[in-house]
């Protein structure tokens, strides 16, 4: 009879002891279901959230910039530019973006006419090219190299601009383009921070002008090559292996493409890009490929993509 009790004892012992762990175990899954739970129901919150007020597209690039690889150009970085920017350099950064008519449409593959690539922030504004040349044109048909009033300033202005459709160009920030150029001399052998004061730096000549499509300065060319290249007099960029770190080199594709930058050493001849080298001496009337270059507004906003090629950002 002791013995029968002793053994009910000890039944009743592990049984209570199961229950409680039964108990314990249930209560641990109930809480991590509910944080589980949570923890979803917060991320579904913060997607909407994210979806109904769009994500600024600058603010994007600014916050994940070292994620992204970018550079930021404070007096810190060594050779940069110092003018608090935001830019892409190397290889083939992931900087692709679809812009143009039917371009916010998601799962449909981007034309490669609508495709650009990012520069980097200025100022809280992206600053875009075009992947591709839109052909070849004389900077100036009467071979002046002023900016304002030449051949390739009104069709970029016009022509280009109007292709857009009201829609997109609305979405191009009107800016204040240094315009002034450099002498052949500064433009070819110094590095491209200090091409970079001559053309929109310190030591600009500060001609300006006011439009919302341009070209891209001797300056966003250089800073666009792996940052290891950026003491290297712009001179010496056809260098295959300067060319090869920088991805707004185009190669055979834009072999002799125009820049914005005029020389001001005369008034017929304008920075080009040729294989890599800059030069300064090319007639403005001659024909070169154009890839416009522009500034978004600072309002734009993203609507997914990863900046692939594959994938490029898409605006809201």
């Amino acid at each position: 009879y002791r013995c029968i009790m002793k053994n009910k004892k000890g039944f009743i012992s592990i049984t209570v002891v199961y229950s409680f762990f039964l108990v314990f175990l249930m209560m641990l899954l109930s809480i991590t279901a509910s944080y589980v739970n949570n923890r979803m129901l917060l991320k579904t919150m913060k997607d909407d959230v994210k979806t109904s007020l769009g994500y600024n597209m600058s603010g994007y690039l600014i916050d994940n910039y070292q994620s992204l690889k970018m550079n930021y150009h404070t007096n810190m970085l060594a050779n940069g530019a110092n003018d608090g920017s935001y830019r892409f350099s190397g290889t083939n950064p992931d900087n692709y973006v679809c812009f143009g008519p039917g371009a916010t449409k998601k799962g449909i593959t981007c034309p490669d006419n609508n495709l650009y690539r990012i520069i980097g922030v200025f100022d809280k504004q992206v600053k875009l090219i075009k992947k591709t040349s839109v052909g070849k044109k004389a900077w100036d048909g009467s071979n002046a190299n002023t900016w304002v009033g030449s051949t390739i300033y009104t069709y970029l202005n016009g022509e280009y601009l109007t292709s857009l459709t009201s829609t997109w160009s609305n979405k191009i920030t009107t800016t204040s383009w240094q315009v002034g150029g450099m002498t052949e001399e500064n433009g070819k052998t110094a590095n491209p921070s200090k091409v970079y004061t001559y053309e929109v730096g310190p030591n600009k000549a500060n001609v300006t002008s006011t439009s919302k499509i341009g070209l891209i300065y001797v300056s966003d060319y250089g800073f666009a090559a792996s940052p290891n290249n950026w003491t290297n007099l712009l001179q010496n960029y056809g260098d295959s292996n300067i060319t090869s770190s920088n991805w707004l080199y185009g190669g055979s594709i834009h072999v002799n493409e125009w820049t914005i930058s005029r020389n001001s050493g005369n008034n017929i001849s304008v920075f080009w890009i040729n294989n890599g080298l800059l030069w300064g001496s090319y007639f403005a009337r001659d024909n070169l490929a154009i890839r416009p270059s522009f500034y978004l507004e600072s309002s734009v906003e993203l609507n997914g993509g990863t900046g692939k090629a594959t994938d490029p950002y898409r605006i809201k």
